[in-house]
Parts: C-alpha cells; structure tokens; sequence
C-alpha cells in the first residue's frame, strides 16, 4: 500500500503547493512520512523549491501512460518495499 508515503500534486486548485508541503513537514504526526512530488513540471525552480520544502523525491510525471505506469511501480518499489521509514 501507499500508506506510508504521500503524493503531492504541486499544482492544487485551491491551496499553494509550497504551503502544502510546509504544513506536511511542519506536522509532528506527518512530519516523517516521504513525501512525493509527481509533476508534470521539469522546471528547476520547482525542483528546488520543493526540496527546500523538504520533498523527499521529485518525479517528473511522464507523458504517456506506460511510462507513468512504470514510474509508478518504480517509485512504490523504492518508498513501499525498499526504504525503512520511522513509524510516526
């Protein structure tokens, strides 16, 4: 499952992504859980803003729909089956 991480859009139609993030990383119950930004944006401000916000991983969301889906499993693999988190 992907209970354990949380996917962030930096694109959200009624509150600044960058906020998001903040109130995310700044939660002491939320504040170790990976964080994933799935975006279409290659932008290098975002990237680093997203970092500097303490994103965990930025993924450029691929255009087509295998792609996507290959991103997807890759990314659960790493975050879900491969990476130890601390338990909240």
């Amino acid at each position: 499952t992907l209970q354990s991480s949380s996917f962030s859009n930096l694109y959200l139609p009624k509150k600044n992504d960058h906020k998001v993030l903040i109130e995310i990383k700044s939660s002491k119950e939320f504040k170790t859980i990976p964080v994933i930004v799935l975006n279409t944006s290659c932008s290098e401000t975002d990237i680093a803003e997203s970092y500097k916000r303490y994103v965990n991983c930025f993924i450029t969301k691929p255009v087509d729909a295998e792609s996507f889906l290959k991103v997807v499993a890759a990314t659960e693999n790493l975050w879900i089956q491969i990476v130890t988190i601390p338990k909240p």
